[in-house]
């Protein structure tokens, strides 16, 4: 259920956009139609319409992470693609973390390498959960702990997080936004870009 949650989270109304297209990630395209991707082969099933949006949901893409155990597909209402949200395969029996926090640096290092990072928060234990072998309670408690980086580019905003969903039991999820059609989506607020005075009159 919080899986559904993640995927659904701050999706909203909007009347229409312009995308620019462009790489967004494991293979695909910004803007790319529904029907373009099953031209690729990749196998669509529409799991739900939130307003004017179309969320699917897909098991492999042209390009795939070992982590991988399933992917959304969030269309706008001109039936482009404005998102991409990666759902790791459950982690479990790793009660201190280990091996999530080993894969989830992985990642990390690998994004960095092509992305500029604008957020980092890894913590744990700031409330009710706080032993070592709590790693995973305390990051599914809310308040607790949260183990997150955020990385931009020039036309999207990855997002890379650990979750848990018990003793011993996480997933990671990488969540790809198109920019700045995400924010104008999601009623975001995008900052003013300023110029000298020559330059704007």
């Amino acid at each position: 259920m919080k899986r559904i949650f993640l995927i659904l989270g701050a999706i909203f109304w909007m009347n229409s956009f312009a995308l620019a297209g462009g790489e967004a990630m494991f293979g695909l395209e910004w803007g790319m139609s529904p029907y373009e991707i099953r031209n690729q082969g990749t196998r669509l099933v529409l799991k739900n319409r939130v307003k004017n949006l179309s969320i699917y949901s897909v098991k492999v893409l042209p390009k795939n992470l070992k982590d991988a155990d399933y992917y959304r597909l969030v269309f706008g209402n001109t039936d482009q693609l404005v998102k991409i949200i990666m759902v790791g395969k459950k982690i479990r029996g790793d009660f201190y973390g280990e091996q999530g926090k080993n894969r989830f640096a992985e990642i990390a290092h690998e994004l960095a390498q092509k992305y500029e990072e604008v957020k980092s928060i890894t913590e744990v234990g700031i409330r009710v959960y706080d032993a070592p072998n709590e790693f995973y309670q305390c990051l599914a408690h809310s308040g607790c702990g949260i183990w997150v980086k955020t990385f931009k580019a020039g036309n999207k905003v990855i997002t890379i997080q650990l979750n848990g969903e018990g003793a011993g039991e996480g997933y990671i999820d990488i969540r790809v936004e198109a920019y700045p059609e995400w924010d104008e989506i999601t009623g975001r607020k995008i900052p003013v870009k300023s110029v000298k005075d020559a330059e704007a009159l």
